[in-house]
């Protein structure tokens, strides 16, 4: 009796699975993207010098960031929106005729710089130029609604991902059904900053320094009716 009720038991699962295998299906992908001004930005700096007495590099690296600070405070900048680290200080080498030589001892920090207000990031790249010893190690934008904008750009993929299937379903006389799978793409292991802003900056005096490019994709399967 227990053999029976077993052998009943597959019979009925085998059924399902056939019945599952033999839904028609149509699969597609869909998109979004939309380009928008940046609202904010942070740039990444480092300060380093390189003298022959440590004592030396230290000093003059605290007198350049006294001085950095001041004036980025005078552009609007205030103490929150200026994140500096702690001084870093070490023997400075270099490679001659295949040899590694002493060339001095540096004192460095490193300076991040939140930019509000987007319109005064080129006064601050204009008052970083003017340090010979200052490096601009990277620039990233952003925006406070970004997580608002990503999800209607999500609802656009999709759309667009359903009107496809049915476009290429009509076109054969078909009719597209119910969602069986859906699928964000490339979603994985991957920072969403990373992953859905790609800035750009523009070296016009007063016009547009970041620009933002916010996308969705999906991919989606549906039943063929």
């Amino acid at each position: 009796m227990k053999l029976v009720r077993i052998l009943f038991f597959l019979i009925i699962l085998s059924n399902i699975c056939y019945a599952h295998d033999n839904i028609r299906k149509i699969h597609t992908t869909g998109t979004s993207k939309i380009r928008v001004q940046a609202q904010y930005s942070i740039i990444y700096t480092e300060l380093k010098f390189i003298t022959k007495q440590m004592d030396t590099s230290y000093n003059q690296l605290n007198e350049s960031l006294v001085k950095v600070i001041k004036n980025l405070k005078k552009i609007g900048l205030t103490d929150k929106e200026i994140t500096k680290s702690i001084i870093r200080q070490g023997a400075e080498y270099k490679w001659q005729n295949n040899t590694k030589i002493l060339s001095g001892y540096f004192s460095s920090c490193t300076m991040q710089l939140k930019i509000n207000d987007i319109n005064k990031l080129y006064p601050v790249y204009k008052e970083l130029a003017n340090y010979n010893e200052l490096t601009i190690q990277g620039t990233e934008y952003g925006r406070n609604d970004e997580f608002k904008l990503r999800n209607n750009e999500l609802k656009k993929a999709l759309y667009n991902a359903r009107k496809k299937a049915e476009l290429m379903a009509n076109t054969l006389n078909e009719e597209v059904g119910q969602v069986l799978i859906i699928r964000e793409s490339g979603s994985e292991n991957y920072n969403p900053k990373n992953m859905y802003l790609k800035s750009e900056t523009s070296g016009k005096t007063g016009g547009t320094f970041g620009m933002i490019d916010i996308f969705a994709s999906v991919s989606v399967e549906f039943e063929l009716k």
